[in-house]
């Protein structure tokens, strides 16, 4: 059989060839789920698809959807595509000054929410889109819309999609057989970390590139294979996975909300899921949290156990009888952590960030594969992977098939390839920085490649630390080594330009509030008090100093500061995808910042 070529290759096989498979499976809110078959699933996306023909929408238009994690959101998606228009993703976090700019930037039609509360947030946005005529609202009622933009529900459209003429359907399929691999499928504004955001251009012909590669990974099958989806869809990551498992076939079920994964895990028991480290670091957390927790004997038996844990090594063989105390941890604790993750997980993907390497090797020692990928929204995206037969702790794999990669003189990992993006949109000096003359792309992310050909990202290019001194120091790996630590939530390296590196943490304060009780610390009343105590300070210190025992001196924290609240994506000091905007927290706790290094200065001389 032909590989695909167009994404709507991908799709219409699969649909096709198992016409009443589970495709997709949607919760109904009290722990069952609701199918959509593969035949149900393509009448929906013909039917949707029409109603945006009837709409206006045509071949090089682009749409918006602003949604969280469901069926409709693929439905919708994969309708537009039908078109030869492009999908503009929008995440429910983005503020809605940012919307209003990807909205009007990207010309868009028509506008996809999932609520008509998100558009009664969002109203302001749709005032400042000059190209916008339509909002279409999945649930409920029309959102409210400007006077100059209309307003109708995803059932409506649907309606008005199933009672197109012929004509209408002729011109469809016309449309659908002029996609070609370099048509545009989706235009996805970046987050970033820094500046206004860009727009991605990914056609088609990336994203099938990377769905098959992808695929040669990890080798999925309809017969055993289970797909628990939760991320933001509008996350490029998860949204490449649903491709290839909408391809292949397999069932999918999707979850709205992060607080449903638990249950969902229960109940699904799926065998591959695409995670983020913050999620993976929260289940730790609260599994660390509840062994800790336990009354005596079973506390003991469990510290046992996670030490146990903590000495295995992936891809390495125990020793002898390193592994007979493993096997004997595994029987009393860690089989129970497999239990947590629905039982039958066989490859957790993880991506987005830095997985810390210490999590990955316990994760593996409770027989929990977690496979570290790289790459950007630009790459659509991932550039490299660990394979399930030679998992790298600590690395991000090697390359996908028909992806190179190699390392500037300068550290920077460059990459070539098929899923590589023909640009930014309307934005040429900004594609210019970061695509050279000869297809290189400048990911902006510092990295070394092993002997074996393994790579490692060491940090992002732009977020290096250079101290007074003219020392540089790479933030992330030592925020990775502090977020092991069961007491650590989140935490933001800081120095640059001063004489030394500082951290800003933020407290587990779960593991804290435990702790307290445990070591029958003075009552507190509320979180500030909690971190005031001299004896969580002392707490933190203890971690601070295990860290920096395998630091250099430049690297080592000299002075950290404990915040009793999260960073958050609301405050705009994380991106949608969890990553830290450094230059905004700078901001936001200037004042905390500036006393923390005033407070060294004063000990400084104290000490002279």
């Amino acid at each position: 059989m032909e590989a695909p070529r167009t994404l709507l290759d991908l799709w219409l096989e699969g649909l096709r060839e198992r016409p009443n498979s589970r495709l997709m499976n949607v919760s109904t809110g009290d722990g069952s789920w609701r199918p959509i078959s593969s035949a149900e699933a393509e009448t929906r996306i013909r039917r949707i698809a029409l109603g945006l023909y009837a709409l206006g929408v045509e071949s090089g238009d682009r749409v918006a959807l602003l949604s969280e994690n469901r069926p409709d959101w693929n439905l919708v998606d994969l309708a537009i595509l039908s078109l030869g228009a492009a999908t503009v993703p929008i995440y429910t976090t983005q503020q809605t000054e940012q919307i209003g700019h990807i909205l009007d930037q990207s010309g868009a039609k028509v506008l996809f929410v999932s609520t008509a509360a998100h558009g009664e947030r969002i109203a302001p946005a749709l005032t400042v889109a000059s190209s916008l005529r339509q909002v279409v609202t999945f649930d409920g009622k029309p959102a409210p819309a400007p006077p100059t933009v209309a307003a109708m529900t995803l059932a409506e459209l649907e309606a008005l999609g199933a009672d197109a003429p012929a004509e209408r359907e002729a011109a469809l399929d016309e449309m659908r057989r002029a996609i070609t691999p370099e048509t545009l499928a989706t235009l996805i504004f970046t987050s970033g970390t820094t500046g206004e955001p860009k727009g991605v251009m990914l056609t088609h012909g990336n994203l099938v590139s990377n769905v098959l590669a992808s695929d040669e990974v990890l080798r999925l099958s309809p017969e055993r294979d289970v797909i628990l989806s939760f991320l933001p869809l509008s996350h490029i990551l998860e949204r490449m996975g649903l491709y290839m498992h909408l391809w292949r076939g397999l069932p999918i079920y999707y979850v709205s909300s992060i607080d449903e994964v638990a249950a969902a895990l229960k109940s699904v028991r799926p065998t591959v899921m695409t995670v983020v480290p913050r999620l993976m670091e929260k289940m730790y957390q609260k599994i660390v949290a509840t062994g800790m927790g336990m009354p005596q004997p079973k506390r003991g038996i469990f510290r046992w156990s996670l030490r146990q844990a903590k000495k295995h090594r992936v891809g390495r063989p125990d020793a002898p009888l390193d592994r007979i105390k493993l096997a004997l941890a595994d029987k009393l604790v860690l089989s129970k952590w497999r239990d947590v993750f629905g039982g039958r997980i066989r490859a957790i993907v993880s991506g987005g960030a830095a997985f810390p390497e210490a999590l990955c090797h316990v994760y593996d020692a409770a027989g929990i594969t977690v496979i570290q990928g790289y790459g950007l929204t630009e790459t659509s995206p991932v550039i490299t992977v660990n394979r399930p037969e030679t998992n790298r702790a600590g690395s991000v794999g090697k390359p996908l098939s028909g992806n190179t990669i190699q390392i500037a003189a300068d550290g920077e990992v460059l990459a070539r390839g098929p899923n590589v993006m023909t640009g930014y949109y309307k934005n040429p000096t900004a594609t210019a920085e970061v695509l050279d003359a000869d297809g290189w792309f400048h990911t902006g992310d510092i990295g070394e490649i092993d002997a074996d050909g393994f790579l490692f990202i060491t940090d992002r290019k732009k977020e290096l630390l250079k101290t007074s001194g003219g020392k540089y120091v790479a933030p992330q790996p030592i925020e990775s080594k502090l977020k092991a630590s069961r007491f650590v939530e989140q935490v933001v390296v800081i120095g640059d330009g001063r004489r030394f590196p500082s951290a800003l943490i933020v407290p587990n304060f779960a593991a804290l509030a435990a702790h307290r009780a445990e070591h029958k610390l003075p009552e507190v009343t509320d979180r500030a008090a909690l971190i005031a105590l001299p004896e969580v300070t002392a707490l933190f210190q203890t971690e601070i100093d295990e860290v920096n025992a395998h630091l250099s001196h430049p690297e080592q924290i000299k002075k950290f500061a404990l915040l009793d609240r999260e960073l958050t994506v609301e405050q705009g000091e994380m991106t949608p995808t969890l990553k830290v905007r450094r230059k905004i927290i700078l901001d936001h706790f200037s004042g905390l910042i500036g006393r923390l290094y005033a407070s060294a200065e004063a000990d400084a001389v104290l000490n002279a």
